[in-house]
């Protein structure tokens, strides 16, 4: 089913973040991914090294190319951090970032 939103542009339910109320994927993004993701709600954190600091966040979708990360508050990140999560520690950088929505591919 398709809804109209911002400025008459049509996206589909999946498209929209009903939650934070914008849209986050776009389906041309969806095709240029490596692997399908898979929706979770696991607790990550972001380690930055210049300079070193640690920055909580919720991994809201993962697969093995990539996650999409959301973090509360205004917070700058560099384009290349590592993001810990599952008990695993990943060299990720960044690749799109919406609102406090951020994409990552996996190094």
């Amino acid at each position: 089913m398709a809804i109209n939103a911002m400025d008459g542009i049509q996206f589909t339910q999946s498209e929209l973040d009903w939650s934070s109320g914008c849209v986050l994927e776009l389906n041309s993004m969806e095709n240029r991914r490596l692997n399908s993701r898979h929706r979770t709600l696991k607790t990550g954190r972001i380690i930055t090294h210049d300079p070193f600091s640690t920055i909580d966040c919720l991994v809201r979708n993962a697969s093995d190319s990539g996650a999409r990360i959301e973090i509360e508050g205004a917070v700058v990140l560099p384009s290349r951090f590592e993001l810990m999560f599952d008990g695993r520690r990943r060299s990720c950088y960044v690749a799109w970032k919406l609102f406090h929505h951020v994409g990552v591919r996996f190094a």
